[in-house]
């Protein structure tokens, strides 16, 4: 059947559906270097557009998140349409995934872009809404990952600062799921780039310190490492992953998801 506004896409409700959010700022989406070779999508991986607004699409680059400008011709890229290629891959003929793209550069939670009942936030959790209404029973899984920090640490936010405003947000998108009924919710917390940490050993290390435990205060969370096994160094700006970077990062997210 299609569902309401759903246009683009038929949902068959023999299929399981793994929702896959990519929230966070520059690096979910700015990974310079996209590559036919590489990058192209395959079949029954999907994406909630924003240009037309709330249509699923076909899931390639470029992914819609906030405040871009779809065209055909992407040039960046980030690490949800290979992780979730990888989980199509994975789960199997049965399985079909859509992506969210909920990143936006040059964001925080100190400027009040991200945090509950931000405009960011407020977006996520009504795009994520929109698409458990619509699949209700046929959702098998969500699955959050979030990339951020930058902002925050490049403006003296606080370790423990960082922990209460990103503990909140993520309670409210648990909150979400269960109005819809998901039994199963997973996050992901990636790791900013080492270069980037290291650059500033005093405001810096106290976000990736806020992120590396989140683990322990939330549940069904893994962290994924930049530094180990190896530490990735492929970046054009000592920021931003690049497109080599962004491929090697979503391997360790879905590395990581397995352990899960």
């Amino acid at each position: 059947m299609i569902y309401p506004n759903l246009i683009d896409k038929v949902f068959d409700t023999n299929k399981n559906y793994y929702i896959v959010v990519s929230a966070g700022q520059s690096n979910t989406l700015n990974g310079a270097g996209f590559s036919t070779a590489y990058d192209l999508q395959i079949p029954g991986v999907w994406q909630l557009s924003r240009t037309p607004n709330n249509r699923v699409i076909i899931g390639n680059e470029p992914i819609h998140h906030y405040g871009t400008t779809p065209t055909n011709n992407p040039t960046n890229i980030g690490h949800i349409g290979k992780f979730s290629k990888l989980l199509k891959q994975n789960k199997g003929a049965s399985a079909e995934v859509i992506m969210l793209g909920q990143g936006r550069s040059g964001t925080s939670f100190y400027a009040n872009e991200w945090g509950v009942g931000n405009y960011l936030e407020v977006d996520l959790v009504g795009r994520l809404s929109f698409v458990l209404s619509a699949l209700q029973s046929n959702v098998s899984e969500v699955i959050f990952l979030w990339q951020h920090g930058e902002s925050d640490g490049g403006n003296n936010v606080t370790q423990q600062q960082y922990i209460n405003y990103f503990d909140t947000q993520h309670a409210e998108w648990i909150n979400t799921c269960n109005t819809y009924n998901v039994s199963v919710v997973k996050t992901l917390i990636g790791q900013m780039l080492p270069a980037w940490i290291d650059a500033n050993p005093t405001t810096h290390p106290p976000i990736d310190n806020a992120l590396q435990d989140t683990p322990n205060r939330i549940a069904n969370c893994k962290f994924v490492s930049s530094r180990t096994p190896t530490v990735i160094t492929d970046s054009n700006d000592g920021l931003h992953y690049n497109a080599a970077g962004q491929r090697i990062l979503a391997q360790r997210y879905f590395d990581t998801y397995l352990t899960m």
